[in-house]
Order: C-alpha cells, then structure tokens, then sequence
C-alpha cells in the first residue's frame, strides 16, 4: 500500500514503502524543527495532523494546522497549539501570535476560542482554499492573541 505525504506546500506524493515514508517525513521536519510539527497519537506511529508558526519575526508569528478529519473533535490540536503558544510566548517571548481559518471551517475557530485567542475581524476572499476538489477564495476570521493577554488566562 502506498502512503500519501505532503510537504509544506500541500503538495502530495505517495510513497513506495514504510520506509520511503519516514525518509520523506524526516526530509521535511528536521530542517524545519522551530517551525513544523508533526501531530501523532501517543498510542500508533501515525501522524495525524501537523502544526506550524509561519512568518516568524523578533515580534509575532502565524499559527496554523491541519488535522485528518477522522481526528476532529477530541482536542488533539488544542493541546498541542497550547504547547506552541507556551514556546511563543515564554520561549520566544513574541509579542502576539495570530491565526486565520475559513469561516465555514467553525471547528477550527472554535479552537482559537479555546486558545483564549480573540477574533479581531474578518477579511473577505483572502485564503485560497480546496473544498470538496474546488479551489476558491475563502473569506477568512483574524484572531490573534497577545502576550499579555496569554499571561493573564488562567493556568491549569
């Protein structure tokens, strides 16, 4: 069987075998080891998802995701955008992080909620997105998150 990969483009390719695969992922993620994450279930040697900060400055970043819908809903990528906030902010001591998402994709709005992100506007057909095979512009929700902002919200 052959395992579709994706680099940070969204392309796609498949692979030959197991350990063509781990090569293509390791080909991707080592050089980028500050700015993408491989999302995996502690459980199988499956990556699920990924995470990454674009546009990193001295300043802020982007915050984005993408997770295998079959994974949606059980805060896989809440606990792991927490864990990249903790590096943002306290690590990197960025002033504010920000993250855009489709605003007919609500589930991932709803993770910037629980992010303790606030929805800062909405910027009409500015993310080239593919729904169902169709590429079109997506308006897009701007929430972004301070570092004051992460200092104040509660700790668990």
């Amino acid at each position: 069987m052959k395992n579709l990969i994706c680099d940070g483009l969204l392309r796609c390719v498949r692979e030959e075998n197991h350990e063509d695969t781990k090569e293509a992922l390791a080909n991707f993620f080592i050089p980028n080891l500050l700015t993408e994450w491989a999302l995996t279930l502690k459980e199988a040697d499956e990556v699920i998802g990924m995470l990454n900060i674009q546009d990193l400055s001295t300043y802020s970043a982007s915050l984005g995701w993408v997770l295998n819908r079959t994974y949606w809903g059980h805060g896989y990528v809440p606990e792991a955008a927490a864990a990249i906030l903790d590096l943002c902010f306290l690590d990197l001591q960025l002033v504010e992080v920000h993250a855009v998402h489709d605003i007919e994709n609500i589930k991932s709005g709803r993770v910037m909620e629980k992010l303790g992100m606030h929805r800062r506007g909405r910027l009409p057909a500015s993310l080239l997105s593919t729904t169902d095979g169709q590429r079109h512009l997506a308006t897009v929700d701007y929430w972004s998150l301070t570092q004051d902002e992460y200092l104040q919200q509660p700790k668990e």
